[in-house]
C-alpha cells in the first residue's frame, strides 16, 4: 500500500480542507456574510491552502505551472480531442437520468463574482494540481503503468465531485486531461481546458438560466437521433485526436533510469524509466 500513500493523502487532504471550507462558509454566514459570497470565499481559501499544503509534503512539484519544453504545434490536436470529448459528454450528461445535487448553489455561484473566480479560475488549477500531478506523477514513480496512474486519477477524480450528475463527465475528462497530462508534463494545457470548460458551463448557467431545464443541447440539435449522431462523431474525433497526440508527442530527453526492485535490469521493462519531468516513456 506504499505505493498509494501519497495518493491517498492528496485525496485525503483535498477532501478534508473542502470539509473545512464548508465549516468555514457557514461561520461566515454566522457573521451576517452573504451565503453565496461565504461559500465561494471559502472554497477559494480552501483552494490555495491544498496547493500550499500539497506542496510543502511534496506531493506536487509548482514547477508542473511552467510551460516548459512544450511541443506547441501539437497542443492545438490535445485541445480539439478534449473539447471534442467534452462536447459528447456534455450531451451524454443530459441523457443520462441523475440527480444534480449542485444544481442551486453552482447557479448561485455563477452570478458572485467570488463565486466565479472560485469556478473558473481557483477550482481547475488545483483540481489540476492534485488529480493529475498529484496523483499521476506519485503513481508514475513508483513505477506504475501510465494508463494505471490516468484511470486512477480519473476515478478519484470522478468520486470527490460527491454529484451524481457530475461523475460520469468528470471520470471521462480525467482521463482526457491525465492523457495530455502524462505526455506534457505539466498542467499549463489541461488547466487551460479546464477553466476554459468551467467558464463555458458558467457562461451556459448565465444565459440559460431564466428558461431552466427547458433548454438542451438535445432540443437545440434537433432530438435525440441527431444528439446520438453528434454524440459519435464527436466520440471519433475526440479519440483520433488524442490518439496522434499520444503518438506524436515525444518529449526527446534522456532519461534517468532507476534501479528495478527485484534487482533485474531496469532496461528490460521501459516503464522503469523516468525522467526529470515524472513520465514515462516507450
Amino acid at each position: 500500500m506504499k505505493q498509494y500513500r501519497k495518493t491517498f493523502l492528496a485525496v485525503l487532504i483535498f477532501l478534508g480542507l473542502q470539509f473545512l471550507a464548508s465549516m468555514l462558509g457557514a461561520a461566515l454566514q454566522g457573521l451576517g456574510m452573504n451565503a453565496t459570497t461565504a461559500l465561494s470565499l471559502s472554497l477559494i481559501i480552501s483552494g490555495i491552502a491544498t496547493v500550499i499544503l500539497l506542496a510543502y509534503l511534496g506531493i506536487v512539484r509548482l514547477k508542473v505551472l511552467r510551460p516548459t519544453h512544450m511541443k506547441w504545434r501539437l497542443i492545438p490536436l490535445a485541445v480539439a480531442g478534449a473539447f471534442m470529448g467534452i462536447f459528447a459528454m456534455n450531451l451524454i450528461s443530459e441523457l443520462l437520468p441523475l440527480p444534480d445535487l449542485m444544481k442551486i448553489d453552482v447557479t448561485a455561484m455563477a452570478y458572485n463574482p467570488l463565486g466565479i473566480i472560485s469556478i473558473t479560475l481557483i477550482a481547475p488549477i488545483v483540481e489540476e494540481m492534485v488529480f493529475r500531478e498529484g496523483i499521476i506523477s506519485s503513481l508514475l514513480r513508483h513505477d506504475f503503468h501510465r494508463w494505471q496512474a490516468i484511470l486512477v486519477s480519473a476515478l478519484a477524480f470522478s468520486i470527490v465531485h460527491l454529484n451524481p450528475a457530475q461523475m460520469p463527465f468528470a471520470f471521462i475528462m480525467g482521463i482526457i486531461l491525465g492523457i495530455i497530462f502524462a505526455k506534457t508534463g505539466n498542467i499549463v494545457t489541461t488547466a487551460f481546458i479546464h477553466i476554459v470548460n468551467n467558464t463555458l458551463a458558467i457562461i451556459q448557467l448565465r444565459v440559460f438560466v431564466d428558461k431552466g431545464n427547458e433548454v438542451s443541447f438535445t432540443e437545440t440539435l434537433g432530438g435525440p437521433l441527431i444528439t446520438a449522431f453528434f454524440i459519435l462523431v464527436s466520440s471519433l474525433i475526440c479519440v483520433l485526436c488524442l490518439h496522434d497526440f499520444w503518438k506524436k508527442y515525444h518529449r526527446g530527453h534522456r532519461l534517468h533510469r532507476r534501479s528495478s526492485s527485484s534487482g533485474g535490469d531496469s532496461s528490460s521493462n521501459p516503464f522503469n524509466n523516468y525522467n526529470k519531468y515524472g513520465l514515462f516513456h516507450k
